[in-house]
């Protein structure tokens, strides 16, 4: 039996079709089905969930050992669904507490840039009415003479 067919055999006796498997994984049913016709293999961290989450052995799906895979470990779909997911949730946690850092930080800048940018366009605009009104009297003086 294949790694492609083992996958196919996890997946079919825990009746899931090819979109809820991936779902699991994050990845497209089209890669459930390249994974199954052999066409690609898994990442290393989707073949370790995947044998934590199903409980099989990383040996018997990657063809090391012939030990059977037993179906009838009654695992409920939740325990797979938290067991497979529970790496995710740490990486998502992690990937928003940066989102939300680097959030802070654009916000911050932008702000501080907007500030700067007031601040200068205070100083030209009081700078031009000043120049301005010299114009205006150096035109009023040269016109009076």
């Amino acid at each position: 039996m294949t790694i492609g067919e083992k996958i196919a055999k996890i997946r079919k006796d825990n009746k899931l079709s090819q979109e809820e498997f991936g779902e699991l994984f994050l990845v497209s049913r089209q890669a459930v089905g390249k994974w199954e016709s052999d066409s690609v293999l898994p990442e290393t961290d989707k073949i370790i969930r995947m044998c934590s989450g199903f409980d099989v052995s990383i040996n018997w799906l990657l063809g090391i050992e012939e030990d059977e895979y037993n179906a009838d470990k009654d695992l409920e779909t939740f325990e797979i669904i938290s067991k497979v997911n529970s790496t995710y949730d740490e990486k998502i946690y992690n990937i928003n507490r940066k989102s939300k850092k680097w959030f802070k930080f654009v916000t911050t800048f932008t702000i501080v840039l907007a500030l700067v940018m007031s601040v200068a366009f205070m100083i030209l605009f009081e700078r031009y009415q000043e120049l301005d009104s010299r114009l205006d009297w150096i035109n009023s003086d040269t016109a009076g003479n």
